[in-house]
């Protein structure tokens, strides 16, 4: 069925404005963030939570920034796209939600922090303003500004087109690698802030290369650092929702946060880095959505629970914008679920992780395997060639992906259902990709992508 259908289906509500803001985090993991249960202080994004609604069951469909991203603003899986990793460039003939937005007439924007969305990467598509300045961490050869200096282009934008129809994208590089939060917030989350270990990328490559074995508390320490960085740009949200507010933005806009995937913070003894494995460490991320003030009888703190995936951003944030979409996608508009109106049924969820193996590449196994995973009625079903592993997990039972069960004789049924899933996903073709040349090699190996 079409967006179209869907949502004369549903009899949606007339909504106040049309004004989006999406604001995606690099890296963010949904059980770092406090409205989901963390002991990080999050007060700007529990903010979205408490005035609006919190997906608890959001996954990536790919556990690296590009892919996820395309995904996002195309409603595509990234194979169905040509851009299963990052350094694969989303091409003209995928049509964006910016592009749709642009041509409905609205003005649009994005503001962004590193170069794994620089336009090189396609994604400049539909916008007008695409503001990638980088250059403030010069001294490390990589290209990426803080959140601070995005927001203050986001919003010095916003307030030259006030009162105009808008689609804003920020995009926040913290935390992913390296952690090196400011005072206090590098030793906020610290039950030894004396151990004498960092987050620099130094210490991240000693780490995947195995040169350096961590003790629990230089384990402990490096992951309070990352969820230093997490209450660092939480400040920065709340600094643009303040500024929003006192605009009066919200009263006409739709707010939306989410996060490209998670990270790994060694369980499965795999070591502060995303893109390899497709654990609900890597694919889980918080999705928030706040209503605009002046929406009558919308949803204020209400959770969630269905199965939901970010590729159903594409057709929401077009949603919820009051912009009908009418093409055949596999994803599905949140709307109809955010408001309790029409089916809010669980989704399936196929991903895929085509990242670089560093240290396995060492071990003579191949240097860029892929991983592909299907999740579907509490069942998760994981498939990694270049270990000849095959793992099943009961996601309701076992969170945490602890136990696999794929040699149990009662979970025989649950494999062979999910196992005909995932061939039938498996053999669909991936588009072309537009490859890099060495030039942005070179920088996306400087951020800790490319191997």
């Amino acid at each position: 069925m079409t967006l179209a259908a869907m949502l004369a289906a549903c009899d949606r509500a007339p909504l106040s404005g049309g004004n989006v803001l999406l604001i995606t985090v690099d890296t963010l993991r949904a059980d770092r963030v406090g409205a989901y249960g963390s002991h990080v202080h999050t007060p700007g994004m529990d903010r979205l939570a408490t005035e609006g609604v919190l997906f608890s069951q959001a996954f990536s469909v790919a556990p690296t920034t590009l892919a996820a991203h395309a995904s996002m603003f195309t409603g595509r899986y990234p194979r169905d796209v040509g851009v299963v990793r990052n350094g694969f460039a989303l091409g003209e003939a995928q049509e964006t939600v910016a592009e749709i937005f642009q041509r409905e007439g609205r003005r649009t924007a994005a503001f962004i922090s590193s170069y794994a969305v620089d336009p090189r990467w396609g994604l400049a598509q539909g916008f007008e303003e695409y503001d990638a300045q980088y250059g403030v961490h010069e001294a490390l050869d990589q290209d990426w500004r803080p959140a601070s200096q995005t927001i203050d282009a986001a919003l010095n934008w916003l307030r030259d087109h006030d009162g105009e129809e808008s689609f804003v994208w920020v995009h926040l590089f913290e935390p992913h690698f390296p952690y090196e939060p400011p005072p206090p917030f590098d030793t906020l989350y610290a039950l030894d802030p004396d151990v004498a270990i960092d987050g620099s990328m130094e210490t991240i490559l000693s780490v995947w290369s195995g040169e350096r074995v961590l003790t629990d508390a230089e384990a402990q320490r490096i992951t309070a650092l990352y969820e230093g960085e997490i209450a660092w740009l939480d400040v920065e949200i709340s600094r643009l929702l303040d500024h929003l507010a006192g605009d009066g933005r919200l009263e006409n806009t739709w707010v939306v946060l989410a996060s490209d995937h998670g990270e790994s913070l060694g369980e499965h003894d795999y070591w502060f880095d995303h893109g390899k494995h497709l654990y609900d460490t890597d694919l889980r991320v918080p999705l928030l959505i706040r209503p605009p003030d002046g929406l009558e009888g919308a949803p204020r703190g209400k959770t969630i629970e269905t199965t939901v995936r970010t590729m159903d951003l594409a057709p929401t944030l077009l949603d919820l914008g009051g912009v009908t979409f009418d093409a055949q996608v596999p994803a599905a508009s949140l709307l109809p679920c955010l408001l309790g109106r029409g089916s809010c049924l669980d989704r399936p969820l196929w991903a895929e992780a085509t990242k670089p193996h560093r240290v396995e590449a060492t071990r003579g196994w191949p240097n860029a395997p892929k991983a592909h995973a299907v999740r579907a009625d509490g069942w998760k079903l994981i498939r990694t060639p270049y270990l000849a592993r095959v793992e099943l997990y009961d996601v309701v039972a076992d969170p945490a992906e602890e136990t696999s069960l794929s040699n149990s004789p009662g979970a025989q049924v649950e494999r062979d259902r999910l196992e005909s899933q995932m061939g039938e996903w498996r053999t669909r073709p991936t588009a072309a990709p537009e490859r890099p040349d060495s030039e942005q090699l070179r920088r996306l190996r400087a951020l800790g992508y490319i191997d």
